[in-house]
């Protein structure tokens, strides 16, 4: 027979027991929370290169019940911890702080041949699983590629990275096989596109085969180097100043002066075969405009009207040397100023027809920020006005040209720059004993500041 007191005690023994059991798994399961979430989440850094987004969708798309992790979010995480897509640690730290597996990055170079490559890197510590790659002649197919592409590279990728707490997995590709779900089309297209191992650098086909492919030039470097332009515009307002002065001079004749006047410019270059590549992408059209806006001179106490326009036609050659470019030209172009001076007065308007080869460097400066620099040599094939017969019929002029400009991205296919640019004419005028003007020389000298936005077709 039992004491008093000690079936209860039994009782609130077997209660307290079974409370603690159902803490336990409510412990459990609170603990457990955050790493079934993190099994599933995936991060893509932003994808980079020509058609970037697209790419990356497709790909996300490909990765099938996997969580992706809203891109603002990684935006703004990245933001806060200053994540940087080269650095390993703080891409793991990205991935961690949004409690995801893995992250996904991608690039796709536009460099005959189009190019996509897209790596997946385990959370943990940023290290490489593994690379899919995919190639085409032009963006079109290539994307049509990646969008009919049911094999599940990607995915295999993903799969064999673990969250944070869980063991280890070898590193390498995940091997199709014949039990594996991907069909027979699958299996041969990841055959002919590889997937590079991220331990050894090796890439092998996904058939489970050893077949080890050449390594391809790495497309970090060259993801941020956009296509080459099919066409640019650009359109802006300017300013000019002209400065003309007589040497030697006998006759005493007045020179020129135009402070500043306002102006506006525009430039177009198009590359017809640059989507097509080859040598022949490299070989293009180029124009270029710009006239004075409402620009008067004063004389005799009133306000005379005055013009300046010039224009040029030519070709360019372009060499691409990395993320710059060197352009070779060669121009046909006008040249005029004219000023609505009295009869009786020697106006100082001249006509310019010349010849105008040229070299420009175009650097990428990094962040968004670009470098121009050009110069160019002005044949002067006639200079009507000012050597008119009654003026100086034997003049000879030549002429020097350069420019500096500094732009910045405001989008990958917009930028706004700001520049100068001097234009000089030089002459020997050759007088004769008779003449009525006489003059050893002269020079005369354009400055003008310019701003344009440019707009690119790629």
């Amino acid at each position: 027979m039992s004491r008093p007191g000690t079936r209860h005690r039994r009782a609130r023994g077997v209660g307290a027991g079974l409370g603690l059991s159902v803490a336990v798994a409510l412990l459990g399961t609170l603990v457990s929370t955050p790493a079934a979430a993190a099994s599933d989440r995936v991060v893509f850094w932003p994808f980079r290169g020509d058609g970037a987004e697209q790419v990356q969708a497709l790909v996300a798309r490909q990765l099938g019940s996997f969580t992706i992790v809203p891109p603002q979010a990684v935006r703004k995480t990245a933001a806060r911890i200053g994540a940087r897509p080269g650095s390993a640690r703080s891409l793991a730290a990205l991935a961690q702080r949004l409690s995801a597996r893995a992250i996904v990055q991608g690039v796709v170079v536009g460099r005959e041949p189009w190019e996509v490559q897209v790596t997946v890197r385990d959370a943990r510590d940023g290290s490489r699983i593994g690379t899919v790659v995919w190639a085409g002649e032009k963006r079109a197919s290539l994307i049509e590629e990646i969008a009919t592409d049911t094999s599940p590279r990607v995915r295999y990728l993903v799969d064999q990275t673990q969250p944070r707490g869980h063991r280890a997995s070898s590193r390498g590709v995940h091997h199709a096989r014949s039990s594996d779900q991907a069909p027979l089309r699958a299996r041969k297209r990841l055959r002919r596109d590889d997937i590079r191992s991220g331990d050894d650098g090796q890439k092998r086909d996904g058939t489970g085969g050893d077949d080890v492919f050449p390594e391809l030039e790495d497309a970090e470097g060259r993801a941020d180097q956009p296509s080459a332009p099919l066409l640019s515009l650009a359109v802006g307002p300017r300013s000019i100043s002209r400065n003309f002065t007589l040497t030697d001079n006998l006759s005493r004749m007045p020179g020129y002066r135009l402070p500043m006047a306002g102006a506006v410019g525009g430039e177009a270059m198009l590359f017809p075969g640059a989507r097509a590549g080859g040598f022949f992408g490299h070989l293009g059209l180029s124009g270029r405009w710009e006239s004075s806006v409402g620009a008067t001179t004063q004389a005799d106490n009133s306000a005379r009207a005055t013009k300046n326009e010039a224009y040029l036609l030519g070709g360019r050659g372009r060499i691409p040397l990395g993320a710059h470019t060197l352009l070779l030209g060669f121009d046909y172009g006008r040249h005029r100023f004219e000023l609505d001076a009295p009869k009786d007065r020697l106006s100082p308007n001249v006509d310019y027809a010349l010849l105008r080869p040229s070299l420009t460097g175009q650097m990428a400066l990094g962040a968004g920020f670009s470098l121009t620099l050009g110069a160019a040599y002005l044949h002067v094939l006639e200079a009507k006005g000012l050597g008119d017969e009654e003026r100086f019929p034997r003049l000879q002029a030549r002429g020097v040209e350069a420019d500096l400009r500094v732009g910045y991205a405001v989008h990958r296919d917009l930028e706004l720059s700001v520049g100068m640019d001097v234009r000089h004419y030089g002459h020997v005028l050759n007088p004769r004993p008779g003449d009525r003007l006489v003059a050893g020389g002269a020079s005369d000298q354009f400055l003008g500041g310019m701003a344009l936005l440019t707009y690119v077709v790629r």
